[in-house]
């Protein structure tokens, strides 16, 4: 009886680990990144400390899935998800939102600390590119929002205005 129970635990915390893991990455996934999203406004609030967020954009994925075919692609998706794991703190999140896009909530992080945070990011993307690794430059375009807990702004504005900074730099890329 104690060694089925035992079992039974196994595999309610792997389903856990299936239901909260991005299939691909291996990183959070969109739901559980919100759900982690949400929680941080609500700590934020709480304590009224600010935090910010990154919205990171791969660039190039469909040249790359039309050249090198989509496994490649996933490599490279696969690929942008570690880097940015292992540039973040340990008390950071990063969660796939979907497709190409990823999402980075920086706790206890001010607007004016971001160019210093994507600076450890980018370090890490420019030793892949030195590496020759790939076939191609890799390359992302990213947008930072910031939560002032003062403010009412939801999941959606943060989300939103962050994309929208993305978009920014996506287009600066796109006219080199």
């Amino acid at each position: 009886m104690q060694q089925e129970i035992e079992k039974r635990k196994i595999i309610e915390n792997e389903l856990r680990l299936y239901a909260a893991t991005d299939v691909l990455t291996g990183i959070f996934n969109r739901r559980t990144g919100l759900l982690f999203l949400e929680n941080r406004i609500k700590l934020s609030k709480r304590d009224e400390t600010y935090f910010l967020i990154c919205f990171v954009d791969v660039n190039n994925l469909k040249s790359i899935n039309d050249k090198y075919g989509h496994n490649e692609g996933d490599e490279l998706i696969i690929c942008i998800s570690q880097i940015l794991k292992k540039s973040v703190r340990d008390s950071d999140i990063v969660f796939r939102l979907g497709g190409d896009e990823f999402i980075i909530i920086f706790h206890s992080a001010s607007i004016d600390k971001s160019q210093l945070l994507w600076e450890r990011i980018q370090y890490n993307i420019d030793e892949i590119n030195s590496s020759a690794e790939k076939k191609y430059d890799v390359s992302v375009s990213y947008g930072f929002a910031e939560y002032n807990p003062n403010e009412e702004k939801t999941i959606d504005d943060l989300l939103s205005y962050a994309d929208n900074e993305m978009y920014k730099k996506k287009e600066k890329y796109h006219k080199i």
